[in-house]
């Protein structure tokens, strides 16, 4: 519980705990990660699974045993969901580290990876809500630019910059990986009328 309260915190006032952080070991930060991201990977595999299950049934898509098989489907959901969030973000605190780098970060790799792991509370705490989730996305980021900003010493630009060219060099490789499934699998998608 004390995880949530201190993910709450860098909600509430995101400065003061970035500089509180400044001497915690990474250790620290990785439980940080695991415990929170437990919230949201609870949240999210039962409102994902019942909210597409929900979908597929207002469209006539349904699954034969879907509703039987619904506890299992949820549990099954939770525990992917985990999994590719702690996946996700270790690999998500090394590229931005290396932005950051770029940028003029040099206080070390631990400073980065506390400032993703911390800086994603919003993401962890409300990102599990659909639709609006794409706020918590934002509003995790726009922390990890504090963090940065905090932990590595650097200016808000500079900072700015390093969490901007990740997410968009990030974007275009998902969008070139998109298109190149698309064409691989020849998928029909009219681009004009």
């Amino acid at each position: 519980m004390k995880y949530v309260y201190k993910a709450i915190d860098f909600l509430i006032k995101p400065s003061k705990n970035f500089d509180s952080i400044k001497k915690y070991k990474l250790g620290e930060a990785f439980k940080f990660m695991l415990a929170i991201s437990i919230v949201f990977a609870v949240l999210n595999g039962i409102i994902g699974t019942l909210f597409s299950n929900y979908i597929r049934a207002t469209f006539g898509m349904t699954i034969p045993y879907s509703y039987e098989l619904l506890p299992v489907m949820i549990i099954s959901n939770i525990v992917s969901s985990y999994i590719l969030i702690v996946v996700f973000f270790i690999l998500w605190s090394l590229w931005q580290h290396l932005w950051a780098y770029v940028f003029g970060a040099r206080k070390g790799i631990e400073q980065t990876i506390k400032s993703v792991f911390y800086g994603t509370s919003p993401l962890f705490l409300m990102g599990w809500i659909p639709v609006i989730s794409i706020i918590f996305v934002i509003w995790s980021l726009a922390l990890h630019v504090i963090g940065i900003k905090k932990l590595h010493g650097m200016n808000t630009a500079r900072s700015a910059l390093a969490v901007s060219i990740a997410v968009i060099i990030s974007l275009i490789l998902l969008l070139a990986f998109l298109i190149s499934v698309i064409m691989m699998f020849g998928i029909d998608i009219p681009l004009a009328y």
